[in-house]
């Protein structure tokens, strides 16, 4: 039990949206994503199908930091805070939609 709930400590869900750091594998369960929640996959990029169940996949890390990127199964939320660029934040409804969003 203990590598499961440590990967899995590596992101968080609401309803059917998944939240994590740098991004999945698609091509992984939930539970075999371990360390690619925090060193993401470039698989993320070109998901073209839904995760799972989960209407979208939000990570907030990205080695580019190309701002808010926005695709219809996956957000990257990265201006670069902490690297020059500006801090995001999102908010989501519970269908995965953006509903309010800010920089600072």
């Amino acid at each position: 039990h203990d590598p499961f709930f440590s990967g899995l400590r590596r992101a968080a869900f609401c309803g059917r949206i998944l939240f994590c750091h740098a991004g999945i594998d698609p091509s992984r369960p939930l539970n075999a994503q371990v360390d690619t929640f925090w060193w993401g996959s470039p698989a993320f990029a070109q998901m073209e199908t839904a995760y799972g169940d989960f209407a979208r996949v939000v990570r907030g890390y990205d080695r580019q930091h190309p701002g808010l990127v926005v695709t219809p199964f996956t957000a990257t939320i990265d201006g670069g805070a902490g690297f020059g660029g500006p801090l995001l934040a999102a908010a989501f409804d519970a269908a995965g939609q953006i509903v309010e969003q800010i920089e600072v």
